[in-house]
């Protein structure tokens, strides 16, 4: 129980400390996550129809 204690209050600090960073974060319209799946699906897809049609 004090291990949780002593997380969630780490966790709290850590989220108070956060707005004093000079960094601002940008926010994308697109998320990460969504960027990759997008790279990874042309980088699949491409190939497989090339291929295919070169094997044609």
């Amino acid at each position: 129980m004090l291990y949780q204690a002593n997380h969630f209050e780490g966790v709290r600090h850590a989220t108070r400390q956060d707005h004093l960073l000079p960094v601002e974060r940008v926010e994308y319209p697109v998320a990460p996550y969504e960027l990759w799946a997008l790279a990874a699906i042309f980088l699949v897809a491409v190939p497989t129809i090339v291929g295919l049609w070169w094997l044609s």
